[in-house]
C-alpha cells in the first residue's frame, strides 16, 4: 500500500503546491490543509474524528504518567515504560495504556493523510517495542 501524497484534505495534491506549505490541523496534527479557508471548510467533516484523535491521545498521555509514576508493589513495577520495555501485557496496571494507544491507532487510521498514517504506525511500532508478544493483535 502506498502512503497517501502529502495534500490538502480539500484540494488533494496540486501541482505548484509544495508539501512543505501545507499546515496541520492544530488539535490532532493528523490533518493536512493548504488555507485557512480549506481547513474552514473541511471542519465539519473532519471535527468528530478530530476531537477523538485529541481525546485519545490526551488519555493516553494520562496514562503514561500514571505507568511512569506508579508506585513499585509485588504487581506494578515502578515506571514501567523504562523498566520493563517487551513485557508489558504481563504487567496489568499497564494494560489502559496499552489499550488507549491501541484507539489512537484506529482513530488515526481513518484519515487518509500521510501525518495521521505516520503516527499510526509510529504508534503501532512502539506497541511492539513495549509489548513484543502483541497481546494488542497491532
Amino acid at each position: 500500500m502506498l502512503l497517501p501524497h502529502s495534500a490538502c484534505q480539500v484540494c488533494g495534491p496540486r501541482a505548484g503546491v509544495s508539501p512543505d506549505s501545507l499546515f496541520k490541523c492544530s488539535r490532532c496534527q493528523a490533518a493536512l490543509y493548504c488555507g485557512r479557508e480549506h481547513q474552514s471548510e473541511h471542519f465539519a467533516s473532519h471535527k468528530s474524528t478530530c476531537k477523538r484523535i485529541k481525546k485519545m491521545r490526551d488519555r493516553m498521555a494520562e496514562e503514561a504518567d500514571k505507568v511512569r509514576s506508579a508506585n513499585e508493589d509485588d504487581w506494578t513495577p515502578a515506571n514501567a515504560l523504562e523498566t520493563h520495555v517487551g513485557l508489558f501485557w504481563g504487567i496489568h496496571s499497564t494494560r489502559p495504556y496499552m489499550r488507549v494507544k491501541l484507539e489512537v491507532i484506529r482513530a488515526l487510521s481513518t484519515l487518509a493523510s500521510r501525518p495521521a498514517i505516520e503516527a499510526a504506525l509510529a504508534e503501532a511500532q512502539d506497541c511492539m517495542w513495549l509489548c513484543r508478544s502483541d497481546n494488542l493483535g497491532i
